[in-house]
C-alpha cells in the first residue's frame, strides 16, 4: 500500500456557476526510510532532506518548512531547517521508529497556503539476526550479546 499525498489547492470559483478551476497545489507525499538504511537506536545522527517530497505548483517561491507535531520517545534531537533539511538524534529509549509531523508552507498573494505530512523514521534493528546464547541477550545499542541481568524483586 502506497502513502497518499496530503495537498492544499488554491480554486477559482467562477462567478457564474460552473467548476471550479484549480489555480495550483502544494503537496506533501510522507516519507519513510528503509529500516536497513536508518539510524541506530543509540545516540545516532540521521538527515533527510524533505524538500524532494513536496510538490508545489501554487508559485515559483521556496517552500518553507517547520515541526508540527514530534515524537516523545526514541530520539533526543531533532531539528527541522526552513528549506526542509531534517536532523535527528535517537536516544536508545522506547521506540523503534518515530513518527514526526510536518509542516510545509508557500506563499502566494500575501496568502500563506500549507500542507501536513508524515515522516516515519525506522530505526536499524542491530539484533537482527544475532543468536546469543543462554543466559545472554542482545543489546540493542550495540548488536552484541551480553550477559543478561536477573530482575530481582524483594
Amino acid at each position: 500500500m502506497g502513502f497518499l499525498s496530503n495537498c492544499n489547492c488554491i480554486k477559482k470559483i467562477p462567478t457564474s456557476g460552473g467548476t471550479a478551476e484549480t489555480l495550483g497545489c502544494i503537496c506533501f507525499k510522507p516519507y519513510r526510510n528503509l529500516c536497513s538504511k536508518g539510524p541506530e537506536p543509540c545516540g545516532d545522527t540521521f538527515q533527510v532532506d524533505l524538500s524532494e517530497q513536496v510538490s508545489n505548483t501554487i508559485n515559483d517561491g521556496d517552500e518553507v518548512f517547520s515541526l508540527y507535531e514530534v515524537p516523545a520517545e526514541g530520539v533526543s534531537g531533532l531539528t527541522l531547517e526552513p528549506d526542509g533539511l531534517l536532523e535527528i538524534t535517537t536516544d536508545g529509549y522506547g521506540a523503534e521508529e518515530a513518527t514526526i509531523t510536518v509542516k510545509v508552507c508557500t506563499e502566494k498573494g500575501g496568502k500563506e497556503y500549507c500542507s501536513f505530512g508524515d515522516v516515519i523514521i525506522c530505526f536499524k534493528d542491530l539484533c537482527k539476526g544475532v543468536v546469543c546464547d543462554d543466559g545472554d541477550e542482545c543489546n540493542e545499542c550495540t548488536g552484541e550479546c551480553e550477559s543478561a541481568e536477573a530482575d530481582l524483586e524483594i
